[in-house]
């Protein structure tokens, strides 16, 4: 099937929930959420991102957009030619179908270097001898449609004649309408006369006039419909998705984002310099601080703790939107990065749990370990918040008993917590990074040693000094055996 978006297969899919947890679903249309949805195979990455690469050049842009406009255009022709409502319809628009058809086919030639582009050419190739003939069944069918167009019917007190207007000779209508408008009687624009749609029955009386040609033209018409082949206009649907993600691409480079192209790595890895969450674009006012992320086999594991609105949520979003844009061949919003092509992402973004009722947290506790047990060094995982209605004690149990299974499963997974006993075991964490005392700064930096920039909240949240709150954390893991 001919595509400008896959070669392969796709490597896997993204659920719905995903995109709404990120809030990509608000940022792009369902169209290409449904193109994001599905994870392309490590060719297919590298040919978009060619195709990309490529509309930042004008004349492709140009180009391509041509071939967009023909597409459109055949397909509104095709449209109108198969609803057309009776044979003199059909004779006056199959023309414009056919032609369209013709124009569509031929600016798919190009002398562009790409797999998907070589596939466009290929194509083209292919309908050649088609399009030979077509292009004479339309200059025959043109002249057909002449010989009726270009007559006139003319009334006199001797009734109705036909008037052959090959000399393109005005009739007494064309001729009393200019003087009234050069005399000022008529507006050019406004008061001319309506035209109106035929009806079946003066059609009926047009084929009657001129059987001859109306036979030809349909026995051409049977001869020629074979030789189009509108299965080009899937390419439509995929020439969308290209300018929108562009334009997307642009709106960044006006706020001055950077925007690069990963490098597909052999080895399981996320690691980039300077992303940048790409969603924040259309908040008026949002300033968009950008990160760093260093992923790899080892270390793919990670709490994300620190001060309340300090960044997290916002962190993890780039993480995984900058991923989805990956995966998708798409541009990526960050300076520099290098990436392996994950086959799963799963996100958990839990919204008012109520984990009060023992049931639920049971529920979800059973659910995310199956969910784990199933991962591996090809699944990226982010959780926001979860836990997040259990107590401090069994909260902090829970979350590393997760990230530990993660870390041994070689899957790759960020946990925003505000649990603070987590930095207590052997998973690593990424702290906000406060100035001033309390000042956000929306940075995001792996924790070395000692415990978490935002300890001083906690310590004013519950009225706590330091020591009071080392002592209620060993409790608590003291504790954790009764889980």
């Amino acid at each position: 099937m001919l595509s400008l978006l896959n070669l392969r297969e796709p490597a896997g899919e993204i659920p719905a929930s995903v995109f709404s947890d990120i809030s990509l679903d608000k940022l792009l249309s369902g169209r290409e959420i449904a193109v994001l949805s599905h994870i392309c195979a490590p060719e297919d990455i590298s040919a978009r991102q060619e195709i990309f690469m490529l509309l930042e050049n004008k004349p492709f842009y140009d180009w391509l957009h041509e071939l967009y406009l023909n597409l459109k255009y055949l397909e509104k022709s095709k449209y109108l030619f198969e609803n057309s409502s009776h044979e003199v319809e059909r004779c006056a628009l199959f023309c414009g179908y056919a032609e369209s058809y013709v124009s569509a086919v031929e600016s798919m030639k190009n002398s562009y270097k790409s797999k998907f582009l070589a596939a466009l050419n290929g194509e083209a190739a292919l309908r050649d001898t088609q399009l030979t003939r077509l292009k004479e069944g339309i200059s025959e069918h043109k002249k057909l449609w002449g010989i009726i167009s270009n007559n006139r019917l003319s009334i006199s007190p001797n009734g109705v004649y036909v008037k052959f207007a090959a000399d393109k000779a005005a009739t007494v209508s064309d001729t009393v309408y200019r003087i009234c408008e050069r005399l000022g009687y008529v507006s050019t624009s406004d008061n001319k006369p309506a035209a109106s749609k035929m009806s079946p029955r003066l059609a009926d009386a047009l084929i009657g006039l001129w059987r001859g040609e109306f036979r030809q033209m349909a026995l051409l018409r049977e001869e020629l419909l074979p030789l189009i082949n509108p299965d080009i206009l899937r390419l439509t649907d995929d020439l969308e998705f290209y300018f929108s993600m562009n334009r997307l691409r642009e709106k960044a480079a006006a706020k001055r984002v950077s925007v690069c192209y990963p490098e597909i790595s052999e080895e399981p890895r996320y690691s980039a310099r300077g992303l940048s969450d790409v969603s924040l674009i259309l908040k008026d006012g949002s300033k968009i601080v950008p990160n760093d992320i260093e992923m790899a086999a080892g270390e793919s594991a990670f709490f994300i703790r620190g001060a309340n609105g300090g960044g997290k949520t916002t962190f993890v979003r780039a993480a995984a939107i900058n991923l989805i844009m990956f995966l998708s061949g798409c541009p990526v919003y960050a300076k520099s990065a290098e990436i392996s092509p994950f086959t799963r992402i799963i996100t958990h973004f839990p919204e008012n749990e109520g984990f009060s009722s023992g049931g639920r947290l049971e529920n979800e506790v059973k659910r995310l370990r199956e969910v784990v047990e199933a991962a591996d060094a090809q699944c990226f995982m982010i959780f926001n918040e979860t836990f997040t209605g259990a107590d401090e004690q069994k909260g902090t149990a829970l979350a590393l008993e997760l990230m530990n299974k993660v870390s041994e499963k070689g899957a790759f997974a960020l946990f925003v917590t505000h649990f603070h006993g987590v930095c207590e075991g052997e998973i690593p964490s990424l702290v906000t990074v406060v100035s001033g005392g309390s000042e956000r700064t929306f940075k995001i930096v792996k924790q070395v040693g000692g415990r978490s920039s935002y300890a001083q909240d906690i310590l004013r949240k519950y009225g706590l000094d330091r020591e009071s709150l080392m002592s209620k954390i060993k409790e608590a893991g003291n504790d954790q055996s009764a889980l």
